[in-house]
């Protein structure tokens, strides 16, 4: 199976392709705005360096937040829009889970994943998970003297751009600061696990943003 995965959640603008024997391709950049105008020329560029079409793709995964609403919105319109012209199945994958991932992958000893980070604001999103990738606390948005009392555990590793702060603001932790958005070449084993389980079938309808706070700027039905 060949498969799309697509990432717009945080500060980068990332696309990969896997190929049905392992093969990956990605293009990836730091990228704080702008997702629309460069995420669809990226995409065809890939499906080129691949020497592929849409119509060969087998399943689409895409990051669907928290973080950036902008980010989030174009990542996930493109990935429905390509999913229902093409007919394929889309995998919608949390930026928690994703991170948490692939700390499990680096650390595999690890008991406790605490995934931080923040969407340029002074908040900070997490969620811990146990090293089976089950959550162990219900994903929040807190200020960073908050976090020791979230975490009610012991000894974690945490992931994410805000990992340093929250490590130093912790008892007993430690940070792997390199993972700090979410790979695309994972995405696509979630996605193909999450299928391979039936933990969904990929439907468009189930792929929607996960926010944890309403956007800064609201638009008012006329």
């Amino acid at each position: 199976m060949i498969i799309l995965a697509i990432d717009t959640a945080l500060d980068y603008c990332s696309v990969g392709i896997k190929l049905s024997d392992g093969t990956f391709h990605r293009n990836s950049e730091p990228l704080q705005r702008g997702h629309s105008e460069v995420l669809v020329p990226k995409i065809q560029q890939l499906l080129r360096q691949a020497n592929i079409s849409f119509k060969d793709l087998g399943l689409i995964t895409v990051s669907i937040g928290p973080g950036s609403f902008t980010g989030l919105r174009v990542g996930i319109a493109t990935a429905k829009g390509i999913a229902l012209a093409a007919k394929l199945p889309l995998v919608g994958v949390s930026t928690f889970e994703i991170l948490a991932y692939e700390a499990i992958k680096q650390q595999p000893t690890a008991k406790n994943i605490l995934v931080a980070f923040s969407a340029r604001r002074e908040d900070i999103y997490c969620q811990l998970y146990d090293q089976q990738l089950q959550p162990i606390k219900e994903p929040s948005s807190l200020m960073l003297g908050q976090l020791p009392e979230y975490v009610s555990t012991t000894t974690v590793v945490v992931v994410g751009n805000r990992s340093i702060d929250v490590s130093n603001e912790l008892k007993d932790a430690t940070a792997i600061p390199a993972i700090q958005a979410p790979d695309v070449a994972l995405m696509c084993e979630l996605a193909q696990n999450k299928i391979a389980s039936g933990q969904t079938t990929g439907e468009l309808a189930d792929c929607k943003p996960f926010y944890l706070r309403p956007p800064s700027v609201m638009i008012k039905n006329a």
